[in-house]
């Protein structure tokens, strides 16, 4: 089966699923190394492969993965597991006060992932880069008051960057690399630093 360039994301089950860092890990590594069984995402997540079946379940009953062949290994048939699209798309402030909760949950648990890598990442001092166009570690917020002009030109360069790591997903060509972007307005009244 072929992957979709987007699903939609629109229900509870979905947004639960996509809340669990396993889970999201297991999508990652499938985006980034191509279909395989869950004996071969064990090494790839660092993880082992008995631990990872239930969330494969979970995201395959949330429509987010799907079988799209199987292996022989010895004696036994395995499945073979792919995601069902390149990204998932859906509103980020739904109406409904549960799917809101939900996509609150989704978006904490991005960051605290993000998190967890940076300080894998930075482990290593010698390893960082922090300045020049050889950077491979930034870390910042920002708040502005951006006309809608402007705004209009970050969403621009977010989707561009979106695009460069879509294009390299699965290429398995240099390092390894993980961006988290959360876009949000402040409410004006408050100090926004």
């Amino acid at each position: 089966m072929k992957r979709k360039a987007a699903a939609p994301i629109h229900t509870a089950r979905q947004l639960q699923a996509l809340a669990s860092p396993v889970g999201r890990e297991l999508l990652q590594a499938l985006r980034c190394g191509g279909p395989a069984t869950v004996a071969e995402l064990g090494p790839r997540l660092g993880r082992r492969a008995n631990s990872l079946h239930y969330h494969v379940r979970k995201l395959v009953a949330a429509g987010l993965l799907q079988p799209v062949d199987s292996r022989r290994s010895g004696a036994r048939t395995q499945t073979v597991y792919d995601v069902v699209a390149d990204r998932f798309v859906g509103p980020s402030a739904p109406r409904q006060p549960r799917l809101r909760a939900l996509t609150v949950d989704v978006v904490a648990s991005l960051l605290r992932q993000s998190t967890r890598d940076f300080t894998r990442g930075t482990s290593r001092p010698a390893d960082v880069v922090d300045t020049g166009a050889g950077r491979n570690v930034v870390a910042d917020r920002h708040s502005a008051w951006l006309t809608p002009r402007q705004l209009a030109r970050v969403n621009r360069l977010i989707d561009e960057l979106h695009q460069v790591f879509r294009e390299n997903t699965g290429t398995q060509q240099g390092r390894l690399y993980a961006l988290t972007t959360v876009l949000t307005p402040l409410d004006h009244r408050k100090d926004p630093s």
